[in-house]
């Protein structure tokens, strides 16, 4: 259970931007856009 808090921080990062997911067709840009926001902070 050591993972725990990651995967929840991932689940609410997910639930955040659920309807951005749902309405793109694209993943792999809106992946490569969401890795530039985390990295950028």
């Amino acid at each position: 259970m050591i993972r725990l808090p990651i995967l929840k921080d991932e689940l609410a990062f997910l639930e955040k931007h659920l309807p951005q997911l749902e309405s793109r067709a694209d993943l792999g840009q809106l992946a490569t856009e969401f890795k530039t926001q985390i990295a950028d902070g």
